[in-house]
């Protein structure tokens, strides 16, 4: 499953070494910066993708990662959208219980894409 991540917060590169950091290589969880496709004479810009197995663990695992981020700057919420286009919210310092049924959310929503 590839789950597309996006924020004004840090540059793409920047957020994947961030969250590279925060994820352990045994937990089923990559990710890649890709160039999106751009108007013509725009800078190219790129996306970071996290890719993860299909194992319970690996969404949560970055979704952790990312509220993490999101605690130490301050931010306010996390947005999932699912492919249907459905979204959930989350605020940063949402607590462990709430984070485990919003995580198990996500996975019902199908993740396409975190935004923060």
């Amino acid at each position: 499953m590839e789950v597309e991540l996006r924020t004004e917060e840090f540059s793409a590169s920047d957020l994947k070494s961030l969250l590279e950091d925060y994820v352990l290589p045994a937990q089923d969880v990559s990710f890649q910066l890709r160039l999106e496709p751009t108007v013509f004479r725009a800078p190219e810009q790129s996306v970071l993708v996290a890719i993860v197995g299909a194992g319970g663990t690996a969404l949560g695992t970055v979704i952790g990662g990312v509220l993490s981020l999101l605690a130490q700057r301050s931010s306010r919420k996390l947005v999932i959208r699912g492919k249907n286009g459905r979204t959930i919210e989350a605020p940063a310092d949402i607590s462990t219980e709430a984070l485990d049924v919003f995580i198990e959310k996500a996975r019902d929503l199908d993740a396409e894409r975190i935004e923060f």
